[in-house]
């Protein structure tokens, strides 16, 4: 009930926020159309009456279309700075949200030696109402391949969250070199890992020009450290 509740108030607040926002549009088109079209008549009466000549009337159209873009600029300014706030406020409440991982007292560096991952009855589910992994176990030789298939939904990449700790198991243990990834250090266990995401993102740079930025980084993140 307290989700369907808050969706219903979500979508509420956002529907209060399109119908703002589009009266202010319209409201806006509309008072600089009147705008327009009273300072044309009143120009095209001037002209007609041989008070003014034909050219101030190419000017005012002149003058008004350039009012035109920073009026606009005004307008939208608004609705730029509310978007920017409540982007502002979501990145200050993820600022201010505490980690569910983090290092146990006495935590010890990791130490990498053959590579082998070891899952012994691990369960694990985001939703205590629907397991996402139970009762799962198996053994990883170092330096070997192996590969996960199974229907979407199966656990795939829960497996790799886990390896990387991204959560914790709800029972059961993950080795690896027999240490429980959760006796180690989080940085020390991720810095030995690496991951190749399934949307691979290409950079528009030399390959010679990458590797010399990685060892650059490299070298600054070794002496930091000495």
């Amino acid at each position: 009930m307290a989700i369907i509740s808050a969706i219903k108030n979500y979508q509420k607040a956002e529907l209060n926020y399109v119908l703002g926002i589009t009266f202010l549009g319209v409201s806006q088109s509309l008072i600089f159309t009147v705008g327009l079209l009273g300072a044309s008549f009143l120009a095209v009466y001037e002209v007609s009456k041989g008070n003014k000549p034909v050219g101030s009337f190419v000017t005012l159209l002149s003058y008004w279309a350039q009012l035109g873009s920073p009026l606009a600029f005004f307008a939208n300014f608004y609705r730029k700075i509310q978007t920017q706030m409540l982007d502002a406020e979501r990145l200050l409440e993820l600022f201010q949200r505490k980690p569910s991982v983090v290092d146990k007292p006495g935590a010890q560096e990791f130490q990498l030696k053959s590579g082998e991952i070891e899952f012994s009855d691990v369960c694990f589910a985001y939703d205590p109402r629907k397991p996402a992994i139970k009762n799962m176990s198996f053994r990883v030789a170092g330096g070997s391949t192996v590969a996960l298939v199974g229907e979407t939904g199966g656990g795939k990449t829960t497996c790799l969250k886990l390896l990387f700790r991204f959560f914790d198991v709800n029972s059961g243990s993950i080795k690896i070199d027999d240490q429980d990834i959760r006796g180690v250090t989080l940085w020390s266990l991720r810095e030995n890992m690496g991951v190749v995401p399934q949307v691979c993102f290409r950079n528009s740079n030399a390959i010679l020009s990458i590797c010399s930025s990685c060892f650059q980084h490299r070298t600054l993140n070794s002496s930091t450290t000495r």
